[in-house]
Order: C-alpha cells, then structure tokens, then sequence
C-alpha cells in the first residue's frame, strides 16, 4: 500500500503536508508522493512547476518553466500561472489566467535543466518521455515498458 493511502488518501496526507493535521511534520519522502500523485492524476497545487504544452489546436512554442500561482474553481479547470525567469523566480508581473489542460507537469529532468524539454508520448499510456529516456530504456516506455518507435 503506498504512502498516501497509509495517510488516509490525499486530502489528509496533504493535511498533513500542510502542517495543518496537528499530527506529524512531512518528510520530502510525503512531499514526493503527493507531487507523484498529481502527476498521475494530473491536476495541480500552488507552486507546482509545469510546462506548457499548448491546446489540440496549437503546440506550445515555450520552452519555459511556470510555477502554478493558484488553482480556480471555475467550470473549466483553470490555473493562475507565471513564467519562471532564469535566476528561477516567477515572473508575477506575465501572470496568466489559463485552462488547465495546457499545461502538464515539469518533468525531473526538465526542473534540473530549468526547461520543458521536446518530448514524445508513449502510444499505449500516452503518457511523455524524452529521446534520453527511451535510449536509457532501450526503445522501451518508461512508464508501462512497451516497446516505443522512434523518439
């Protein structure tokens, strides 16, 4: 059973994160697991760093990182987000107001090397890699280990 359902699901162990349960301080390893979480159910907390990766209509030409400013309740998930300059402080003053689903969560490697770096996605989970990743593989996904072409 993984940290978070230990926890009592994500609410509480974000609770617990927060310092707001009264109950114990987190640990990076808690901290990990709740940003992993978001990750594979993608959605979004303040101060996640994501890239953009554009619409249906359009890709997304920014090789930027952003950090999420605020997650809104609105019908259509949106965030407030803002560029990350290259000392690595948001840019407050180019905050945006954007939908969601333009957006995806940085990567490790994309946080080390403070861009989105161009990635393929995997056929059977549709879920991003990078060129390096799948040579580190050896042609396979990462994520689910299927064999992937290309990259």
């Amino acid at each position: 059973m993984d940290l978070i359902n230990r926890l009592g699901g994500y609410e509480r162990a974000s609770k617990i994160a927060k310092c707001e349960s009264g109950v114990v301080h987190p640990t990076q390893q808690l901290l990990d697991a709740l940003l992993q979480y978001r990750r594979e159910h993608n959605f979004y907390e303040a101060g996640d760093l994501i890239v953009k990766c554009g619409s249906i209509h359009q890709k997304s030409n920014s090789k930027s990182l952003w950090v999420v400013g605020a997650v809104l309740n609105t019908t259509i998930p949106c965030i407030e987000v803002s560029p990350i300059n290259k000392s690595g402080k948001p840019m407050r003053c180019n905050c945006q107001i954007v939908v969601s689903q333009q957006f995806r969560h940085a990567t490790p490697e994309e946080i080390q090397v403070g861009k989105r770096l161009d990635q393929n996605k995997c056929w059977s989970c549709d879920k991003p890699f990078t060129t390096e990743q799948l040579k580190l593989n050896d042609g396979f996904c990462i994520y689910c280990n299927a064999e992937v072409c290309g990259g």
